[in-house]
């Protein structure tokens, strides 16, 4: 199977496993709901063959730090950084629309690209939607982003996601 494919697949499982396990969909919820929901969700997918699977094929160090005051992912690939890459990060601003997912979706955006690319990425846990309005996911980035001009460049700083 091509990565796309397989990536179809588990993505299918692990909704699936949300539904069953979870219950409601994230926009069904109501906001009290939602802390719990989402803990829920982290569980299936932690447990979930699809990480398991990311795991084995990126080898990268997980770390929490704080970045101007954010909860922030700092993913570093295992085989080390490439020599090119070592004055460069990239920013992941991952996939949920601002309002789910969090963790769960920057690994799996982030994960890869470290390994593969042999760079750090940050991936910040900014505040979600509907508990947080706008501009505070916003914020969260620009002060992740602030914190990063103190050691690279500007040029040398990428956002993805």
């Amino acid at each position: 199977k091509t990565e796309f494919l397989l990536a179809k697949q588990h993505e299918t499982e692990r909704k699936s496993e949300y539904k069953k396990q979870c219950g409601k969909d994230i926009f069904e919820a109501s906001i009290e709901e939602l802390p719990s929901l989402r803990d829920c969700r982290a569980q299936v997918f932690y447990n979930s063959s699809w990480y398991r699977d990311m795991q084995q094929r990126y080898a990268v160090d997980i770390k929490l730090e704080n970045y101007g005051g954010v909860e922030t992912e700092v993913f570093t690939p295992l085989d080390g950084i490439f020599p090119k890459n070592r004055d460069k990060v990239l920013i992941n601003l991952h996939f949920g629309g601002f309002a789910y997912h969090a963790k769960q979706e920057s690994r799996l955006e982030s994960m890869p690209i470290a390994a593969l690319m042999r760079i750090k990425v940050v991936s910040p846990d900014y505040r979600l939607y509907p508990e947080h309005r706008y501009p505070s996911a916003v914020s969260d980035v620009l002060s992740v982003y602030r914190t990063l001009l103190k050691t690279y460049r500007p040029e040398n700083i990428g956002i993805y996601g």
